[in-house]
């Protein structure tokens, strides 16, 4: 019989076809087998020698059926689809794109002098963190002799991705509390541009920020009154000559009261600002107080006893200037100046005088050490946070 659709011969119980493997079912079994080809008109008689090697004759032409791919290949499709993106290929990119957009200015830059050149900084971080994975997709599957559209979606992905977490991990850095203080001072004092929050703004770091500002600007107004006030005449205070006149030393002591005065209201002011901070820090969250607490305990707090201590050692000792003065000029007429020296008459007089005097010298002992130690102190903590003496306001 004949395969029904390639034509080939097959003998007639072949269950199926020898050429195609298409197998035959009853009917094509049962159907009678094409009719034999016409006969040749007698030919006239030959030898014997040609009649055995004369050809056969040639069986005409057949034309055959175009075959069913889908037959020859059964869940195969006869052509491939279009090449096109998945569109779970479209939404990766898009999320890695928002991704990337987000975590590009979100993430902290660091310390530079000013907000063009951080805002410089997240655009080229941005073209970093894009460019690389799309080269590299496209060099693989982006090119027209190997486009895959699919290809180039992952490599763009998985390569963004892998330079989005380098770039997070090499901006995110966990600040001590020395640090966070020195960029909020330095933040407030305008060395710097404010490290803002893409999400929300931190209030525990704005706080403190603006407190850091009220201390620099109470700084700032004290220098300017402070490089304002004459003391010239103060340097003739403790001498034997003032203490023989004590009308001439007038001027000198009220010039030492208003630099002490000064000093008393630099303190007043600092201590209001701390209370309204302390009340501003009871309005937020627990944890967010106690991290702001923790940074001031480790800052500014470790300044301001000594500062208490200096001012307060400041005043015993003016007022002891100023009872040996007032003891001086009751007694006025008991001294007398010989030689450059100062003495006293009366011997219970004299010794009255000159214990006011030591204590007036402890006084100013404990002023001076006090003083010294609030220096050491405050340099101290500046270089700690990375911040000088001058940044903060003062000389």
């Amino acid at each position: 019989m004949f395969c029904p659709i390639c034509g080939a011969q097959n003998p007639d119980n072949a269950p199926s076809c020898a050429a195609c493997a298409r197998p035959f079912s009853q009917a094509d079994l049962k159907a009678a087998p094409p009719p034999a080809p016409a006969q040749p008109a007698a030919a006239p008689p030959q030898s014997a020698a040609a009649t055995a090697y004369a050809p056969a004759p040639a069986s005409p032409p057949r034309v055959y059926p175009p075959i069913d791919p889908a037959l020859l290949y059964p869940g195969i499709p006869a052509a491939a689809a279009p090449k096109k993106m998945h569109i779970v290929g479209i939404i990766a990119i898009a999320a890695v794109a928002l991704l990337g957009i987000i975590a590009g200015f979100a993430l902290p830059v660091p310390d530079l002098p000013n907000e063009s050149q951080a805002i410089g900084y997240r655009f080229g971080r941005l073209f970093a963190i894009f460019i690389l994975p799309l080269l590299i997709a496209y060099s693989i599957a982006g090119r027209k002799k190997a486009r895959n559209p699919n290809l180039f979606a992952g490599l763009f992905c998985g390569v963004a991705l892998f330079c989005l977490l380098g770039s997070a991990a090499g901006s995110i850095k966990v600040e001590t509390t020395d640090q966070m203080l020195g960029r909020l001072m330095r933040e407030a004092a305008g060395l710097q541009p404010v490290r803002k929050s893409f999400f929300k703004e931190d209030k525990t770091e704005t706080q403190m920020r603006n407190f850091f500002k009220g201390v620099i600007d109470i700084n700032k107004e004290y220098q300017r009154s402070l490089d304002a006030l004459d003391t010239s005449q103060t340097k003739k205070l403790n001498t034997p000559e003032s203490y023989a006149d004590p009308d001439s030393v007038t001027e000198a002591l009220r010039q030492l009261h208003a630099a002490y005065d000064l000093d008393a209201l630099q303190e007043q002011r600092l201590t209001e600002l701390l209370d309204k901070f302390k009340q501003d820090v009871d309005q937020l969250p627990a944890s967010e107080r106690e991290q702001m607490l923790r940074g001031f305990d480790q800052g500014l707090a470790k300044v301001l006893p000594p500062r208490q201590r200096a001012v307060a050692a400041e005043k015993a000792w003016v007022e002891a200037l100023d009872n040996v003065y007032a003891y001086a000029q009751s007694y006025h007429s008991d001294f007398v100046l010989a030689n450059g020296h100062v003495g006293v008459r009366d011997d219970g007089i004299r010794e009255e005088f000159n214990s006011r005097i030591r204590a007036l010298n402890a006084r100013r002992a404990d002023f001076l050490q006090a003083r010294a130690a609030l220096e050491q102190i405050q340099r101290q903590t500046l270089e700690r946070i990375g911040m000088t003496r001058s940044q903060t306001g003062l000389h």
